[in-house]
Order: C-alpha cells, then sequence, then structure tokens
C-alpha cells in the first residue's frame, strides 16, 4: 500500500447513517425494493461450493451524498470479510441489509478483519451509507470531495471475499472462515450517479453510468472513481482533473511543475513511465486554521487532497509543502506502482524513504527550495530517525515517528554519500535496482540496494552500516555513525544536545515520557501528557508507573523544562536510579529500569 498523510490530517466529515430499510441499488432515482433474487439457496448447501463465488456490486451515487452499494453472489454465501481490514470503520456507519430484509446480518470479525454474517446462506447485501472522508490512518480516503461537489470513491474499502462454514451451512458465526481471496475476474462493478453527472476510472469517463471489470492486480488494492463534472486536462504526461476551488497559486504549480517533476525523476532514476497516469488533485471547503494534505497512489493514478486556510496564500513555506506533497506522491509511480517492494513491512523504508529523499531532490532540482534547506531537511530525519526506532531494526520499525520516512530519508542519503565515491549518486543506485526489478519479476528489496552499492564496488564498511540499521537497528554512539555517513553526502552537521537540534516541533516532554515507560513498562507506552505533568496510565505491564502523575524528572519539571529532562535522561548514569516527583508524594520515586531495556543508541542528536 502506498499511502502518505503529511502534516497531522484530521476528519473532515464524520459519516453517520439513519436505520433505513434494504433497497435495489440498480440506478439513481428514488429508493424501490429490490425483486427477489432468481437464485435459490438449497437446504443443506455447502457453502464451501462459493469459495471463488463471482460477485457483481452495483455503486450508486444518491443525492444527499448517500451511497447505496449492492453485492449479488452468483452462489448464495454465508457473509463477506473485507480485504482491507486494519481500520474498524465501517459498522459504526454502514447499514447493512441482506435479501431486502430477509436474511438477517450483522457484524463481526472474522480472521482479523471487519466482516458480515447472515443467519444463512445470502443471496444479495446493500450497505448504505453517506460521504465519509474522515481520515483513516495509514489508509486511503474512503471518499475525497471536491469544492464543486464532485467525489471520489475508493473501491479498496468496499473489496470482500466471501465466508464459508467450515461445515455445512447454514452456521454460527463462529464457524465462518475467510474464503480464497477473489481473482480481478470474479468481480464485476457497475457504477451510477444522476442524469448529467459523470463518472470516470482512469482515463475512461461516461455519462451517469459505468461498468468496469479490473483485469490485473490485488483484489483489495481497489482505485478510485471519480463521479463530477470537472473537465478532465489531457497532458503528454497523461490526465488531471484539478479542483477549481484549489488556490490559484497551487493549480498554476501544480500545471507548471508536475511535468517538470516527472521529467526530472525520469531522468535522475534513468527509468520512463511506462503509462500515463491519472492524476485527481481536490481541495473540499474548509475554513479551519493549518495546513493539512493527503495523497495516494494506485495502479495508473495520483490522488492528492490539500485543504485549510494554511494553503491559502503562496509563501516560500506553502510553495515548499505543496511541492513536497505533490513530488512525494508522483515518486510513488515508480517505487510503488511500475516497481513494488517485495515485503511491505521490511521494505517500507525503501519507498516512503526513497519519495520523500526524491521529492527533497526534486525541489532543489526546480529551484524551489536550496541545498542549505534540503541538508537541513535531511538533517532533520536523521533526527527524527534516531528518536523514533531507537534500537529497533528498521525493518520491524512502526507506529511512532513514522520511522520508514524519517530513517529512509536518511537511507537514502547514506546510498547518496556511497555512490558519490563513485562519481554517481542515488539517483544512479535506484534506477540500477529498477533495471534489475524490470528484468525479473518488477520487484525491489534491502537486498537489491545492497547488491547494487556492491556491484559499483561502494565501501564495505558504509554498507554494512545500512545493512545493520535495517536488519539489525542503531547501535551505541549512532550519533556519531550518521553524522559521518551524511558527511560522505557532502551534508555537514554537528553533534549538539538534543534540545539544540534541528527537530520540528518536539514535544521533549512526551519523549521524556515515552522513554520512561520504555524503561518500567515492557515496552507498553500509555501515558497522556498535560500541563500538569505526565499522566501514567494503570496498566499492569508498568512496575512503578502505575497510574501516577510524574511532574519532574530531576531538578527539571515536565512539562515546562522537558528539553533539558530530556538531554539528562540520554546522558544519564545507567547504574543509578532515576528520581521522579510525583504529583501526591512526598519523597521522590527511584525508577531503576527493568534488565531488558535498552536505552536510546545515542546521546546527541544533529544540527
Amino acid at each position: 500500500m502506498r499511502w502518505t498523510s503529511f502534516i497531522a490530517a484530521r476528519a473532515l466529515v464524520i459519516a453517520v447513517c439513519a436505520p433505513c430499510l434494504a433497497a435495489c441499488a440498480t440506478g439513481p432515482g428514488p429508493v424501490e425494493p429490490c425483486p427477489s433474487t432468481t437464485v435459490a439457496a438449497s437446504a443443506g448447501t455447502d457453502a464451501s461450493e462459493s469459495t471463488k463465488a463471482p460477485i457483481d456490486i452495483s455503486v450508486v451515487e444518491r443525492v444527499g451524498d448517500k451511497w447505496e452499494v449492492t453485492y449479488r453472489f452468483a452462489k448464495p454465501v454465508m457473509g463477506i470479510g473485507f480485504e482491507r481490514g486494519q481500520h474498524r470503520f465501517r459498522y459504526e456507519h454502514w447499514n447493512i441489509a441482506a435479501d431486502d430484509g430477509a436474511t438477517p446480518v450483522e457484524w463481526t470479525e472474522v480472521e482479523g478483519r471487519e466482516a458480515i454474517v447472515a443467519s444463512a446462506p445470502m443471496h444479495a447485501l446493500t450497505i448504505r451509507l453517506v460521504t465519509d472522508t474522515s481520515e483513516k490512518p495509514s489508509d486511503y480516503l474512503v471518499h475525497a470531495a471536491f469544492a464543486d461537489g464532485s467525489r471520489l470513491f475508493y473501491t479498496g474499502h468496499f473489496a470482500a471475499r466471501p465466508l464459508v462454514c467450515k461445515g455445512t451451512a447454514p452456521c454460527e458465526a463462529k464457524q465462518v472462515a475467510l474464503a480464497d481471496t477473489l481473482a480481478p475476474g470474479d468481480i464485476e462493478w457497475h457504477f451510477a450517479t444522476e442524469a448529467g453527472r459523470g463518472i470516470q476510472i482512469l482515463d475512461r469517463r461516461e455519462p451517469a453510468k459505468l461498468d468496469w471489470s479490473p483485469t490485473s492486480g490485488e483484489h483489495g488494492d481497489g482505485t478510485y472513481v471519480y463521479f463530477g463534472n470537472i473537465e478532465s486536462i489531457q497532458t503528454p504526461f497523461g490526465q488531471m482533473v484539478v479542483d477549481p476551488g484549489l488556490p490559484k497559486w497551487m493549480r498554476e504549480s501544480a500545471n507548471t511543475n508536475i511535468p517538470k517533476l516527472l521529467a526530472w525523476f525520469a531522468e535522475a532514476t534513468q527509468t520512463e513511465l511506462t503509462f500515463k497516469p491519472v492524476l485527481f488533485v481536490s481541495a473540499p471547503p474548509d475554513e479551519e486554521p493549518g495546513r493539512y494534505s493527503k495523497g495516494g497512489s494506485l495502479p495508473g493514478l495520483i490522488q492528492l487532497a490539500a485543504w485549510g486556510r494554511g494553503w491559502k496564500a503562496e509563501t516560500p513555506e506553502t510553495r515548499e509543502a505543496w511541492v513536497r506533497f505533490v513530488a512525494h506522491e508522483l515518486f510513488h509511480l515508480w517505487n510503488g506502482e511500475m516497481f513494488d517492494r517485495r515485503d511491505n513491512r521490511a521494505d517500507a523504508w525503501m519507498s516512503e524513504g526513497s519519495s520523500d529523499y526524491f521529492s527533497f531532490a526534486a525541489a532543489r532540482a526546480l529551484g524551489v527550495i536550496d541545498d542549505e534547506r534540503q541538508h537541513r531537511l535531511l538533517v532533520q530525519a536523521a533526527n527524527q530517525c534516531l528518536l523514533s526506532v531507537g534500537s529497533t531494526p528498521l525493518a520491524q520499525a512502526r507506529g511512532r515517528g513514522n520511522p520508514e520516512y524519517s530513517c529512509g530519508a536518511m537511507l537514502w542519503a547514506f546510498v547518496d554519500g556511497i555512490a558519490r565515491e563513485k562519481k554517481l549518486d542515488a539517483g544512479d543506485v535506484i534506477g540500477g535496482v529498477f533495471a534489475r526489478a524490470a528484468s525479473s519479476d518488477r520487484r525491489y528489496g534491502t537486498s537489491d540496494v545492497i547488491s547494487e552499492l556492491r556491484r559499483i564496488g561502494g565501501e564495505a564498511k558504509s554498507i554494512d552500516t545500512i545493512e545493520r540499521i535495517v536488519n539489525q537497528g542503531l547501535v551505541s554512539a549512532a550519533d556519531e555513525v550518521v553524522r559521518a555517513q551524511l558527511a560522505k553526502a557532502g551534508i555537514a552537521s554537528e553533534r549538539v544536545a538534543p534540545s539544540q537540534a534541528s527537530l520540528d516541533g518536539a514535544r521533549f516532554s512526551s519523549l521524556v515520557g515515552r522513554e520512561l515507560a520504555v524503561c518500567d513498562c515492557d515496552g507498553r507506552i500509555s501515558f497522556t501528557g498535560s500541563d500538569r505533568g505526565l499522566d501514567f496510565d494503570d496498566v499492569p505491564e508498568c512496575t512503578l508507573l502505575k497510574g501516577v502523575r510524574v511532574t519532574a524528572l530531576g531538578k527539571y519539571a515536565l512539562p515546562a523544562d522537558g528539553a533539558n529532562a530530556f538531554d539528562a535522561l540520554v546522558t544519564r548514569d545507567d547504574k543509578v536510579p532515576l528520581e521522579l516527583k510525583v504529583e501526591g508524594r512526598r519523597d521522590p520515586l527511584r525508577l531503576s529500569c527493568r534488565s531488558a531495556y535498552r536505552r536510546l543508541p545515542f546521546t546527541k542528536l544533529l544540527k
């Protein structure tokens, strides 16, 4: 999955469906009851016969931002399990009914996925919802809104596979299992909206109705379907559907810089795109302060959304943020669509990190930022990497700080430094990786980067450093190692106390709380920061920090003096217990870390 959220995105609309009856979703207009299906289920039907049952899915956009999605099954099934299961948002907002309400259905979870299970084999299932543009962390939006009322609909959140009984049908919810993943040819989609409104999938647009049968890709990947009438702009590199609500300077920047970015990426990597993408750029109406953006790449397309008052005025800061955001997503056309990582988890640093690294480089090439700013961005990425991944292998690290982005950008700077010694650069290296992928299975992984660096004769010690960070994690004195590797890429920095480092918005008090939790709570990080201190939850993993409020570390008050507290924390003597001031206690709490605790592998950061 390629998805990126820049700056903390927030929910725009919370979808809340009112209770409703099952209805036929065959076209726009008033809701009418569905006729009974002609497919009958005999008593004792073995639902295992439906393992590969093709599904026909109708999606109807109704007036008032309402949607109806109806699944019809060639063979009756006991339910469906959704392919994209990392979020549990469906059951709260989607109304469901099967067979015109004749077959009771309920929400459940099957093999870790949100699922809908029926009381008996069902022939059709209707889902009703309203437009949902709320954030789905590390995933695509269900809908993206345009200022003129156009909408994007993401099919991936509706991709599902049948549920089958482990024995004979019908069966209870606890006796069902997921059938095999469906092949692209097992699904037929039918989209409909009101007369006079267009529907577009990739480069194909039709009025009011459009039928589509996927021919490739994984079932859960899905695509965005556009509902609206914004004119599609034809360009030499593909199509663009740009929201007229986007500020004028951003539209002009997109029209000018997107062709330049695509050309620069192709030249930098010596790799031409083999397809012409479609770009959907939306700017939903929003008067909230701040600047928000969210984007994603899918086969053959890029989706970009930007909102908030912070985008209205063109300044050096907004200009840089916009170009970097667009560039990051465009580079996913190479590292996520034309080629893809072998291991979605272990190799995430390669795709997200390279998109960040090359977005910085492209912004510099286009004159949006200068060398100093590019170097500062990479130093900031290195600091964020040190803080977020610690001693955890990057291949396993997830969650706090999004280490695949920061550490990935840092490691691509390391790659550039190694390549420079051979009068090459990071673009030559990733171009070699892409060339190897093109001649095999079109996939790449960490081992391919290591192999390419060795092929060009890169320094063994530096290559080993990259491999060790990915597979084993940062080691002691990591700040010294990182500074030295950045220097090889022409990026000068000095080691300073963390409070003096190049950090954007670092909340040192929270960093202190996180490290205290790692020290005492076996990795369970469960606390809340406030202007009164750090409130640790009463969780069983903690030994001493159970339901307490920590107001100071040594002589440093929290959160007021969090920067100095963090400096003291990373330079402390491990043999001496930490002294914490706890609200309601006269004497300090003396905290010794558990035996398995691994302290942060640095004493300084970079500036």
